[in-house]
């Protein structure tokens, strides 16, 4: 588990969990899925789904030290299954977390695919979130670890 799932699940607990229930990559085993023959893998499941009778809201978190996340580290499948999630489920995010949790942003699925094909380059950078005018989310500090602000949910 790196750092922004550390963060988000932290905000969950936080603000979201009499809300929602939480389903990670981590919770399907593979032993589950191998008796149960469902046809996906671990790796095409998004890093987390929130599920609820009124609403269902997936995420795919992207983290980096630096200022920069190339396109290569977001995989086809992740971009894929986003877009069937919101087609048939609800709404589905990128949650891209800049300079060590610094900078955290809330990209809209359609709003990625638009970047992505309009930005000329093979990274999307802290810059780019800002010019487009993506929603930052709030991280909070705590004794040990840090909170993501999921309240806008």
């Amino acid at each position: 588990m790196n750092i922004l799932e550390k963060t988000f699940d932290l905000g969950f607990d936080k603000f979201l969990k009499s809300k929602y229930l939480k389903v990670n990559q981590a919770d399907i085993p593979y032993f589950a899925m191998k008796n149960l023959n469902i046809r996906f893998k671990p790796k095409q499941l998004p890093d987390r789904l929130l599920l609820s009778r009124e609403r269902n809201i997936c995420f795919e978190l992207k983290n980096t030290i630096s200022r920069s996340i190339p396109f290569y580290n977001i995989k086809q499948h992740q971009i894929d299954f986003l877009i069937e999630f919101k087609k048939y489920a609800g709404d589905s995010f990128f949650i891209f977390a800049f300079d060590n949790l610094n900078y955290v942003f809330l990209i809209e699925i359609d709003q990625f695919i638009v970047m992505k094909n309009s930005i000329g380059k093979k990274s999307v950078n802290f810059n780019d979130c800002l010019i487009r005018k993506f929603k930052e989310l709030n991280v909070i500090k705590l004794k040990v670890n840090f909170r993501l602000d999921l309240s806008v949910f």
